[in-house]
């Protein structure tokens, strides 16, 4: 998990900037764990009165930090390394509520637009915050495309909002413009 926060850091640093500016004061919000998602919680901190819904330790605590942020974590197994939540207590977490902004990121995107993980449980987590959120947000920087896990859910295209840090390759691309998912390339924002 820490190799993992900081490969491609700055770009998950950008996109997290970028997935700020599309949140709201005042929403829900369900985090799935992953290290983007866990930046952009942190771009979050500077928003006020969001309800987030996370079963990943890393994000709840960060939140806590914001006294006007209401935080609800899944209780049960702990993965240790990654600090997160999985199994029944995670499925029953992100059952009960329906948000406004579910945000989740991925292992890697198949050719085919096919998304991947490497766990059986990932992949429940983030097909469950899909169905349960209003808006979905994928968060991905561009080393995902094309990248190897085995385990299959869901599609790049069943998405509301897709924040990538570069234009992801010609079939992905075509499969998001055909679906109505808005693509969202994120750049670094211009120094004054």
């Amino acid at each position: 998990y820490t190799w993992r926060q900081i490969l491609n850091h700055d770009a998950k640093q950008i996109i997290a900037q970028e997935v700020a500016r599309h949140v709201p004061n005042g929403v829900s919000v369900a985090f799935s764990i992953g290290t983007t998602p866990e930046i952009v919680s942190r771009a979050l901190l500077a928003h006020t009165h969001l309800k987030l819904f996370t079963n990943n330790l890393n994000i709840a605590m960060l939140a806590c930090s914001n006294p006007t942020f209401e935080v609800t974590v899944a209780g049960g197994r702990l993965r240790n390394e990654d600090r997160d939540v999985m199994g029944n207590g995670m499925e029953a977490l992100f059952e009960a509520y329906k948000v406004d902004i579910g945000i989740y990121g991925v292992a890697g995107v198949d050719e085919d637009g096919t998304l991947l993980d490497f766990y059986e449980e990932e992949v429940r987590a983030r097909q469950i915050i899909r169905e349960n959120s209003r808006n979905a947000y994928l968060v991905l920087d561009h080393s995902k495309f094309g990248r190897a896990a085995h385990v299959r859910g869901g599609r790049i295209d069943e998405t509301s909002k897709i924040f990538c840090d570069r234009t992801p390759p010609a079939p992905i691309l075509d499969l998001i413009l055909r679906s109505g998912a808005q693509l969202i390339l994120c750049k670094k924002a211009p120094t004054s």
